[in-house]
C-alpha cells in the first residue's frame, strides 16, 4: 500500500472519530441534539476530504478549496441563524459570564485538543475568514514573483502574543461592565468582528501578503500552534522522490514557512504556523511533499499491508 494513500486513511479515519466523539459528547453536555448535527457535518466532510486529497493529490487546491467553502459557509449560515458567535471575543465574553457555549467547545475541540492530531487545520479546512484570504491570494497568483526565497516574513510572536493579552483583558472588561446587552449582542458583534478581520487581511495582502491576519494577529493561531509544534500529523518529504531545489513550495506557503529548508533536510516541516493548507504540496513539480504521520506508523501499516 502507497505511503500517501495510508496517510490519507489514517487521517480520513481519525479525523472523522474525533468529531463524532465531539458530536456526542456535546449534545449530551449541552443537552440539544443539533450539536451532533453540527459537529457530525463537519467530521464526515473533513475526514471525507483528507481520504480524496490522498487519492488525488494533483487535485488537493481544487477539493481543499470546496471543502473549505462548505464547511465555512454552513458554519456562518449557523452562526447568523442561531445567534452564535464563534469568534474569539465572544467565547471570552461568554466564559467571563460563567456560560458554557458551543462555540466555547468547538474552541476547546478545534483549537486545543485538535491540534495535537492535526495542527492548524481547522484554519485550512473551515475558518471562513481563512476561506476568503485564500481566494484573494488565488487572484494574485498570475503576479511575479521569486521562488528563491519566502515572499513574506513568517509570523511574528511578540505582535500575536500582544493581541491576545489585549484581546483577553477587554473582553473581560466589557464582559463585567455589561452582561445584558452582551448576551443579545452576538449577531452583530459576529458582523463586526468578522468585517474587522476580513479588512485588515485584504488591505494589507499587497504589501504584507496572503494570510497577513493569521500571520500577525489571529488569537486562535496563536493558542493552537503551542500544541500544532508537536502535531502526530505534518507535511513531509517523500524520500523516494529527488528535490530539485526550486523553491517553489517555500514561496506558495501563506504563512511565509521554510518548507524548502525541511524539505533539503528530509525532514517533517516542524513549524507551529503551519495550516496544513497544501499549498506547498501543490506547488511542488515533484510531488514531493504530502500531509503524513511519523514514519513508524507508515512502516507499521506498510508491513500489514504486505
Amino acid at each position: 500500500m502507497k505511503a500517501r494513500t495510508v496517510a490519507a486513511i489514517c487521517r480520513c479515519a481519525i479525523i472523522t472519530l474525533f468529531f463524532l466523539a465531539t458530536a456526542v459528547g456535546t449534545a449530551l453536555f449541552m443537552s440539544n441534539p443539533w450539536y451532533i448535527a453540527l459537529f457530525a457535518g463537519i467530521g464526515c466532510i473533513a475526514g471525507a476530504t483528507e481520504f480524496f486529497l490522498g487519492v488525488f493529490p494533483e487535485r488537493v487546491l481544487l477539493i481543499r478549496r470546496i471543502t473549505h467553502a462548505a464547511l465555512a459557509g454552513g458554519l456562518v449560515v449557523l452562526a447568523l441563524t442561531l445567534g452564535i458567535n464563534f469568534q474569539f471575543h465572544q467565547i471570552i465574553l461568554d466564559s467571563a459570564r460563567g456560560v458554557v457555549t458551543g462555540a466555547a467547545i468547538q474552541f476547546v475541540a478545534a483549537r486545543l485538543v485538535l491540534p495535537w492530531l492535526f495542527g492548524n487545520i481547522f484554519c485550512s479546512r473551515a475558518c471562513w475568514d481563512g476561506a476568503i484570504f485564500d481566494l484573494a491570494l488565488a487572484s494574485r497568483h498570475g503576479k511575479e514573483r521569486s521562488l528563491a526565497r519566502p515572499p513574506h516574513p513568517g509570523r511574528r510572536s511578540p505582535m500575536a502574543w500582544l493581541y491576545l493579552a489585549f484581546s483577553l483583558a477587554a473582553a473581560t472588561w466589557v464582559a463585567s461592565i455589561s452582561t445584558t446587552h452582551i448576551a443579545h449582542s452576538a449577531t452583530w458583534r459576529f458582523g463586526l468582528e468578522n468585517a474587522f478581520i476580513v479588512l485588515f487581511g485584504l488591505l494589507v495582502l499587497p504589501r504584507f501578503g496572503g494570510r497577513s491576519y493569521c500571520r500577525h494577529l489571529c488569537p486562535f493561531l496563536t493558542l493552537s500552534g503551542l500544541a500544532a509544534r508537536f502535531s502526530l500529523f505534518k507535511i513531509a518529504p517523500d524520500h523516494t522522490v529527488e528535490c530539485d531545489r526550486c523553491g517553489a513550495c517555500s514561496s506558495a506557503c501563506p504563512m511565509g514557512i521554510d518548507v524548502l529548508g525541511a524539505t533539503i533536510e528530509g525532514e517533517r516541516v516542524n513549524n507551529r504556523d503551519c495550516l496544513l493548507c497544501e499549498a506547498c504540496v501543490a506547488a511542488c513539480r515533484k510531488r514531493r511533499l504530502r500531509i503524513s504521520p511519523p514514519s513508524l506508523i507508515l512502516r507499521a501499516f506498510a508491513k500489514k499491508g504486505n
